[in-house]
């Protein structure tokens, strides 16, 4: 065997003890173990601790660290399967509490966020508020995993909420875990889907939402 093909087959089998030994969770693992969270397997439904943030927060940056170690690996995306409903629900519950423990504000919250700019270079078309709306757009969620979709900080007067949007083409109608305490609202505009995660429904919100 020459040189060369000894290099080759050393670097085949590094390649592979690398990608078994950084195989990341899948998002669907991730999100089963969010909603066990917030609905224990066996039992009724509890109330999320104060530490959860911090520990689903952990979670999540070791499941989106792996690449820095394995960095010639390829995208774990492009192999996860599709979030059910459930599954995202558990998210986005996760996602609602980390930004309720930093006050829906900070290091949760860019609020140089440009919502018509940022759903015409993801969607290929424009939604915003009305202008005589009286909800306001925080800015975008930065922390937890939310499955892909956009992530929003909101609030209609004091009553602060979370907006996720999708396309409908995507749209596995989420349904949120027994017990969660929030309740979930959802809109259809055009193409998009807009659900809104609050302590109370908030369908007038979203009905605040309009295609540009």
């Amino acid at each position: 065997m020459s040189d060369s093909n000894r290099e080759h087959e050393q670097d085949a089998r590094i390649d592979r003890e690398l990608r078994a030994a950084f195989a990341p969770p899948s998002a669907s693992a991730f999100a089963d173990a969010a909603r066990d969270v917030v609905t224990p397997r066996g039992g009724g439904p509890r109330r999320l601790p104060r530490l959860l943030p911090i520990a689903l927060a952990a979670a999540a940056l070791l499941l989106l660290a792996w690449p820095v170690a394995a960095g010639w690996l390829n995208d774990r995306s492009s192999t996860s399967e599709p979030l059910t409903g459930d599954q995202l629900g558990a998210m986005w519950i996760a996602a609602y509490e980390d930004a309720a423990s930093r006050g829906f504000q900070g290091g949760c919250c860019e609020p140089s966020f440009d919502l018509p700019q940022a759903c015409l270079d993801r969607f290929a078309c424009r939604i915003g508020v009305r202008d005589e709306a009286r909800v306001a757009i925080a800015g975008s969620y930065c922390g937890l995993e939310t499955g892909g979709c956009m992530a929003i900080i909101a609030r209609d007067g004091a009553l602060p909420m979370c907006v996720y949007v999708l396309p409908r083409a995507s749209d596995p109608r989420v349904t949120l875990p027994a017990g969660s305490g929030l309740h979930l609202s959802r809109r259809k505009i055009g193409e998009l889907v807009l659900y809104a995660l609050a302590p109370e429904p908030v369908t007038g919100s979203l009905a605040q939402f309009v295609e540009l």
